[in-house]
């Protein structure tokens, strides 16, 4: 039974965001990349199984929130090899040996997912629209180069590899995947103050192709400091006179510790 036929004896009905791998070479493509041979292994909406029946895992979590789709996995081989779990991966408790995470993700929730991932620092090897693994691997100067990019490059290496033409799918979407590799790499930086360095960082981003002296006064209100403050300090800090898109973590990071600096002696 295709995959088309399997869903429909369900009645189950894709979401415009779930395009289920129809394709085995796609699969087989996909899972070279992803290395797994030997690993433990959890995969992100396993659905039907057209990925993990494929697996040669040490040992697998197929994690899927959808009960219809999980009895079929429940009731295949899959469910005697591997752990069929009926879970929302965002609100999943990962278990402690998982090694590696795959998963053909859903469009709707493949930026929130990533986002979890990005505080999990698993590797992980996803397929997700092409258009985004393009961003996710941009870097600095590349007209592409966004606040996704600058977290993507801060919390990962991030690698884009094999493109899986759209008529690999069921549903066939409108545009092509690709398959994105994430190597855990937020211990490259010693940040303190993440979560402010990381506001400061989108705030200026909202303005990413002006200087950052400009953007930082445009982005008062994100930055939480005054119009006045900020165009007293502005040109002191590093990196004032390059674009906020031409900026790297290293550089963003300069500039976030000087305007602390200032900040702090300003209050004293």
């Amino acid at each position: 039974m295709d995959i088309r036929q399997e869903l429909s004896s369900l009645g189950f009905k894709p979401s415009e965001s779930q395009h289920f791998l129809r394709n085995e070479i796609a699969v087989r493509k996909f899972l070279s990349e992803a290395e797994t041979s030997g690993k433990t292994v959890l995969e992100i909406g396993a659905g039907t199984g057209s990925i993990s029946r494929h697996l040669d895992a040490d040992k697998a979590y197929l994690v899927e929130k959808d009960p219809s789709l999980v009895q079929i996995l429940k009731q295949s081989e899959l469910g005697t090899d591997y752990v069929v779990m009926q879970e929302d991966f965002m609100e999943l408790e990962i278990p402690d040996d998982v090694e590696i995470v795959i998963g053909n993700l859903p469009f709707h929730l493949a930026s929130d997912i990533i986002e979890r991932l990005s505080t999990l620092q698993l590797r992980s090897v996803l397929i997700v629209q092409e258009e985004m693994a393009d961003k996710a691997v941009a870097a600095p100067e590349d007209p592409n180069y966004n606040f996704f990019s600058f977290k993507m490059s801060y919390y990962f290496v991030p690698v884009k590899s094999a493109v899986i033409s759209s008529e690999n799918y069921y549903p066939e979407p409108e545009v092509d995947t690709a398959v994105l590799k994430l190597y855990p790499g937020r211990e490259r930086y010693d940040i303190d103050h993440e979560e402010e360095f990381m506001q400061f960082v989108k705030a200026l981003f909202t303005h990413r192709r002006k200087k950052l002296r400009n953007a930082l006064v445009d982005a008062r209100n994100m930055i939480g400091d005054d119009k006045d403050s900020l165009k007293q300090i502005r040109d002191d800090i590093p990196h004032s006179e390059e674009k906020v898109f031409h900026l790297d973590v290293k550089k963003m990071h300069e500039a976030f510790m000087e305007y602390e600096d200032r900040s702090e002696r300003a209050q004293d």
